[in-house]
């Protein structure tokens, strides 16, 4: 990348004709399902909080059920487990969170009576459930993009049946993206219907490295979804 490609992606300044492109993609909203697109909009100073923003998300069956519920019984204690270090898992819903807690894995036992570890998660269930009545409320009252990354057809159904739930609650788009090899589908999208579309780059980053994502793909993916999709 060039020293004026790095400026202009890291404040926004475009050094040849010294305009300022402001990014931040305000009305897309990442559902996983890993950090990825996180951290790409993060890159386009775009640092709005959101429920699915920084989770890995397992099963998408499941997450219908959580919105059908309103995210009832969401990180309870009792279903939290440690994961890997810095994240742990709510496996009713089978979701993944970064965290500071430090839970038993599966398997031990847990020690819920650990005064440090309940204050702990108290603590983080309210921005759990700050960010979930957040989620909810945009889903009844915001025309946002909701942008999910699938690896393989068989979790394109899951999203499909995933889209059908959260239109009962509210007005949404899904735009489900997807890798190919083909270099004339990278960064451009499908209309499946009204409300569903799919994506496509080259590829995703790794799930051991989600930082290592193609800023440019993604940044034209994007551009173009919210020129199409209103």
């Amino acid at each position: 990348m060039g020293l004026r490609n790095w400026i202009y992606k890291k404040t926004g300044f475009n050094v040849k004709t010294l305009e300022y492109t402001p990014l931040k993609f305000e009305r897309f909203e990442s559902m996983g399902n890993n950090c990825e697109l996180g951290l790409f909009l993060k890159e386009s100073r775009n640092n709005t909080s959101s429920f699915f923003r920084y989770t890995f998300i397992h099963d998408y069956s499941l997450i219908g059920q959580l919105i059908q519920n309103n995210f009832r019984d969401i990180f309870l204690l009792e279903n939290l487990e440690q994961s890997c270090t810095g994240m742990i898992i709510d496996k009713k819903y089978q979701l993944s969170f970064h965290s500071k807690m430090n839970i038993s894995k599966r398997g031990e036992k847990k020690s819920i009576d650990n005064n440090e570890l309940i204050v702990s998660h108290q603590k983080e269930l309210g921005k759990v459930r700050y960010l979930a009545d957040k989620f909810m409320d945009n889903l009844k009252k915001s025309n946002k993009i909701y942008v999910i990354k699938t690896n393989d057809n068989e979790s394109s159904r899951e999203i499909m049946q995933l889209h059908n739930i959260m239109l009962k609650v509210g007005n949404c788009t899904i735009l489900n993206v997807k890798f190919t090899k083909n270099n004339n589908k990278i960064s451009t999208i499908e209309k499946i219907n009204e409300s569903f579309y799919v994506g496509y780059v080259s590829g995703f980053a790794p799930y051991h490295n989600a930082h290592d994502f193609n800023f440019k793909e993604w940044y034209k993916l994007l551009k173009i979804a919210e020129e199409v999709i209103r």
